[in-house]
């Protein structure tokens, strides 16, 4: 169990994730290789999933690993732009932004559904560490929900997969 201050809905995920490892650590003397973050707020991600990106930390070796999806070209920040004035102008002007193209192949990290970190990072105090392997998710899998149209959402997508079982399963 938390403790009451690391308990409530605003709080950080480091100090939270510090604790595990703490109590881990201090309490049952376990040699910890990675700690693995499964937020609540991705329930379409599966044992599949975490057990593949288990499989991803382990064969790189990174110091994190961390599930993402692939960036709609919709959402590409070549083709991201905001209102100024009576003007759009875009959002990331960097020169490395300038030479994408909308067809490159972008991730973004998708909750995280999956976060697993090895203790040195948790020990800096840092939630990525400075080697991150991505476990890539598909989109239906990536919901992350944030509000009440995203859990409508992933209400569907659960019932769809429900109902696509039961028709596997039909004699």
């Amino acid at each position: 169990m938390r403790p009451d201050n690391l308990a409530d809905d605003e709080q950080p995920m480091i100090p939270v994730m510090q604790h595990a490892l703490d109590w881990c650590r201090d309490k049952e003397n376990m040699e910890i290789e990675g700690l693995l973050l499964l937020q609540p707020t991705s329930p379409l991600r599966t044992s599949r999933h975490i057990d593949e990106a288990i499989n991803v930390f382990r064969a790189t070796n990174a110091e994190t690993t961390v599930s993402v999806m692939p960036v709609r070209h919709i959402f590409h920040p070549a083709v991201v732009q905001r209102q100024d004035g009576n003007f759009l102008s875009d959002v990331f002007d960097s020169s490395t932004v300038k030479h994408l193209l909308s067809q490159d192949e972008l991730y973004v990290r998708n909750g995280p559904a999956i976060l697993i970190n090895r203790p040195s990072v948790l020990d800096r105090g840092e939630k990525f560490g400075d080697t991150v392997a991505s476990y890539v998710m598909a989109q239906e899998d990536s919901v992350d929900i944030d509000s009440p149209s995203d859990l409508q959402f992933a209400d569907y997508l659960l019932q769809r997969r429900y109902q696509e079982t039961e028709s596997d399963q039909a004699p």
